[in-house]
């Protein structure tokens, strides 16, 4: 399960970095960000970025996703995914 949470954070951190020009040097700020309180995702993005993940993990993120904390960070969104696939 580990090596597919880590996939899923990679492919995350990837569409991050095409997307909003991040250098390779920044994947690791990234990945301990908090995605929202640093400004990496705001309003405008969000709908964007969770279409993203919807469509990249065929997964449909219900209403709960949204109110769970871990929604903040890479990490915890892998966790989530994992969760909606049932992994």
């Amino acid at each position: 399960m580990e090596i597919l949470k880590s996939k899923i954070e990679s492919q995350i951190l990837n569409y991050l970095c095409e997307k909003f020009d991040f250098e390779a040097d920044e994947r690791e700020f990234l990945r301990e960000s908090d995605l929202f309180e640093d400004g990496i995702i705001d309003s405008v993005y969000l709908e964007d970025f969770f279409g993203y993940i919807e469509d990249c993990f065929s997964v449909e993120l219900g209403e709960n996703f949204f109110f769970d904390e871990r929604i903040s960070t890479i990490t915890g969104i892998s966790e989530m995914i994992l969760e909606l696939k049932g992994k």
